[in-house]
């Protein structure tokens, strides 16, 4: 039995965070994070394999991915940014090539993607919790995400994604099952 530590940290903050739980890695896998920021910076990509190449050496044993990504990072050019996009490429193919799995967090429940009112079945949580709703102008909507999730993983073959809160829907099994039947 293992503890796994899912925070999305890298660099300095990661290396910390490590060394805090060193008397115990034989109990405790770290995940680690890269720094999405430097999307659009030119040596991306090389950012990326030295991250993950580093990782690999620290006994980190995989990434974890966050929802910002789609639902609250912009580019530069003021657009979210979608999990299919092939800037992100480098980070698929590296995990790929170093076997290290990405623990990915791309949608929450459905109700959370749907107006807050009296039809939604998370309506109290919503009110205590606002912003928890993505239902909001200008953000990928649930089935956008579907899409980009499907495109991700059909363009990954070789990347191992654990996709959290059920492979992000949850409420549709059957979907879930015929992702994991296409994409195993």
């Amino acid at each position: 039995i293992y503890a796994t530590n899912l925070e999305t940290l890298w660099g300095e903050e990661l290396d910390k965070a490590v060394e805090k739980i060193k008397p115990y890695d034989d109990f405790i896998l770290t995940f680690g994070s890269v720094d999405i920021g430097r999307l659009e910076e030119p040596d991306f990509a090389q950012h990326v394999e030295e991250t993950l190449k580093s990782f690999k050496e620290k006994n980190i044993r995989g990434l974890k991915l966050w929802k910002n990504i789609s639902l609250g990072m912009k580019d530069k050019a003021g657009n979210y940014i979608p999990i299919d996009d092939k800037r992100l490429k480098p980070i698929w193919d590296w995990s790929a090539e170093l076997d290290l799995p990405i623990v990915i967090h791309i949608a929450d429940p459905t109700a959370f993607f749907k107006p807050i009112d009296q039809y939604n079945e998370r309506w109290e949580e919503l009110q205590h919790n606002p912003d928890w709703s993505f239902y909001k102008p200008g953000l990928f909507t649930f089935e956008e995400l579907m899409e980009q999730q499907e495109n991700m993983l059909a363009q990954n073959k070789d990347t191992t994604f654990i996709i959290a809160h059920g492979g992000s829907y949850s409420e549709n099994l059957g979907y879930v099952s015929k992702c994991l039947d296409k994409y195993p």
